[in-house]
Order: C-alpha cells, then structure tokens, then sequence
C-alpha cells in the first residue's frame, strides 16, 4: 500500500511539474535597438550580449536574464556569465561594460512577439535574444530564438 501512495505521489508530482510542449515559437514583430554609449565608442570597447528572455502569453518581454556577455576592448576580451563577474574588467572599463549590458536588457524589454503556442494556446517561453556592439556598424539585435 505504501508503495502504491508512492507511485501516486510521483506521478501527480511529475504531473504538476510537465511543462508543455511549445509547438510554435514566438517570432519578432518589433525590435528595439539600443544606443551605443559615447564613452564605450571612445574606450573601443565592443560587446556581444546575450541574454535570456521570458516571453509572456501575450508576447511581452516579461524579464530578462544575462547569459554571458563576451566584452572586448583593445587587447582584452572578457566573458561574463553573471553581473558580479563584470567586476572582473579594470576599473576603467568597468561602467562603460555594464551599460553595454543594461542597455541590451533595456532594448530586450521593449521587444514585441507572436506568443509561443502548445497547439492553440498562448504559452510563456523562454528565448534567446543576442546583442552586438560593433564600433564599425550599428547595433543589430540578431533574430536567433531558442526555447530554453
């Protein structure tokens, strides 16, 4: 009997715990672009941003999550998987990194999608959103989408 309560247990446990199968993925209708910062053009430092992005039911940005930043300035690159790790860049450097990163979490928020879809139904998804900073061009958020 005890095993039986178990197993019921279990089950209703990985019941509650099933996500669903996301059948369509968001896609883009609108893209915010954000600034390069003066100072960071002025320091060369240049970045790829990318950030994990919960998309709600109704295609808003809900939040948004660094996931690494690769941040390069002349003859330094640095990889920062978490804001404490920005600490790890020279002083100099540091503010101009970390509003290359706030201004791509910033941009990422005012993005719009088509929800996410299991079957017929609207569901929050995760995705991933990428942001390069490139001294030679404009910013370009890049269209990658990855369900987490």
């Amino acid at each position: 009997m005890k095993n039986i309560i178990l197993l019921i247990s279990a089950l209703l446990v990985g019941l509650l715990c099933a996500q669903e199968t996301v059948t369509e993925q968001p896609k883009p209708v609108y893209k915010q672009t954000p600034q390069y910062p003066e100072n960071a053009r002025k320091l060369r430092i240049e970045a790829q941003v990318n950030l994990n992005a919960l998309i709600g039911k109704e295609g808003n940005v809900l939040e948004t999550e660094l996931l690494q930043a690769i941040i390069v300035y002349p003859g330094k690159n640095f990889n920062i998987e978490s804001p404490a790790d920005l600490n790890t860049i020279p002083v100099t450097h540091r503010n101009p990194a970390a509003k290359l990163v706030e201004l791509a979490q910033q941009a990422a928020l005012q993005w719009k999608f088509t929800p996410a879809k299991a079957g017929v139904k609207p569901v929050e998804t995760f995705i991933l959103i990428p942001f390069t900073f490139h001294l030679n061009s404009e910013i370009k958020p890049k269209s990658g989408l990855q369900k987490k």
